[in-house]
């Protein structure tokens, strides 16, 4: 509509310039319809201008109606998407713990008729069966302090006995 009102400017200004040009005037005989014509795009440009403001206004009346539902509705918004934030995060930790312990159970499921794995058991004094809460605890207390500088590693490690702490509640 905008472009539409650009064009029909354009168009009345140059046909305003031809019918008001003294040295290259338009003939009689063509010139009332000439003027009929350059009514007719007047007519059509405020109209369109018309129509431009009245898309404004309704416009501006939609932005106010949306700006009030959503000040009247944010704080239940909030809520919402704050019990939705917490349900998952909940659903995503115990996915994880579940998803975890299967693959502690796995990884170390076949571990007592592994001959290398025996003999670190033997070497280490461990005693009972062997899982990923039971290694990162014997590790934990042979790990050497500098090793822990890496703070990477050192989180990762944490997180492990976190989560080894959960599951042996």
């Amino acid at each position: 509509l905008i472009i539409k009102e650009k064009k029909l400017t354009a168009q009345r200004a140059e046909m305003e310039k031809r019918f008001n040009d003294t040295v290259h005037p338009i003939p009689a005989e063509e010139k009332d319809s000439f003027e009929h014509e350059l009514k007719q795009v007047r007519r059509q440009q405020v109209d369109a201008i018309h129509t431009i403001g009245e898309n404004r206004q309704e416009l501006d009346m939609r932005h106010n109606t949306l700006k009030a539902f959503e000040e009247e509705h944010r704080s239940e918004f909030i809520k919402s998407f704050n019990e939705a934030k917490e349900k998952l995060t909940h659903q995503y930790t115990a996915s994880l713990d579940y998803y975890g312990y299967e693959f502690n159970e796995s990884l170390f499921r076949n571990s007592e008729n592994s001959a290398e794995i025996q003999k670190f058991k033997a070497d280490a004094g461990i005693v009972g069966k062997i899982n990923l809460c039971k290694y990162l605890e014997y590790y934990l207390r042979n790990v050497v302090p500098d090793s822990l500088a890496n703070v990477e590693h050192k989180e990762r490690l944490l997180d492990a006995k976190r989560y080894c702490e959960k599951i042996n509640r």
